[in-house]
């Protein structure tokens, strides 16, 4: 990992998004040859969502679309993430369609927010049929998805 990415790694990771964010346009602004990679962007992604500073991930992603840098898995499973943990589940969906439309296929970490989302929703139907696709997709279950599924049933009650 080079340097910069170093420095914005640690100042997301120890809760400092905004300063990571402050470097990254100081740098965007003072070297117009640098195209940030994929992988700054994930980092900055990721250090928003755990911020909760779920619109600045919301706008970053959109800047990164303008700036023609082409999303991975990773990029992908923070977006989901963060819509799902906005309560914006369909965005997340639209998130997997997009995703699958760029030949990126969706994994159990991409898939898990949305299950877990739709369980505490008590979309079950929904949920279990998210599952199904992992057939398809030669894709497992780990225990993250196995959890959201027993506490959503829990909660609604429903233990059998």
């Amino acid at each position: 990992m080079r340097l910069f990415e170093k420095l914005i790694s640690a100042l997301c990771s120890e809760a400092y998004g905004r300063e990571a964010s402050e470097y990254f346009l100081r740098r965007k602004e003072t070297d117009p040859g640098w195209v940030p990679s994929v992988r700054v962007y994930n980092i900055l992604l990721n250090g928003w969502f755990r911020a909760r500073k779920f619109k600045h991930a919301e706008m970053l992603w959109e800047e990164m679309k303008k700036e023609n840098v082409r999303p991975c898995v990773v990029t992908y499973g923070t977006l989901v993430e963060v819509y799902c943990r906005m309560g914006r589940v369909e965005k997340a969906l639209e998130m997997i369609g997009e995703m699958t439309k760029e030949g990126i296929e969706p994994n159990t970490i991409v898939y898990n927010p949305i299950i877990d989302a739709l369980a505490k929703a008590g979309r079950f139907k929904e949920a279990l049929g998210m599952m199904e696709r992992f057939h398809v997709l030669q894709i497992g279950p780990n225990l993250s998805t196995y959890n959201s599924l027993v506490k959503g049933f829990c909660k609604a009650g429903d233990l059998e």
